[in-house]
């Protein structure tokens, strides 16, 4: 058992977190999947982290 496994993740981000192009996963679910890891994801794809409107 390692070191990580039961331990909770928190990711918050962009694209890159969120996993823009490959929508099955970004790459910290691999990452908690293999260390045995919760994961809990805040990423949102088009960089923005809380919900707005759009500058002009």
């Amino acid at each position: 058992m390692g070191t990580l496994t039961g331990k909770r993740m928190l990711a918050f981000g962009d694209s890159i977190i969120d996993g823009h192009l490959y929508k099955k996963a970004g790459f910290l679910e691999f990452v908690a999947e293999q260390e045995g890891m919760e994961l809990r994801k805040y990423a949102n794809n088009g960089a923005c982290i809380m919900p707005g409107t759009p500058a002009e």
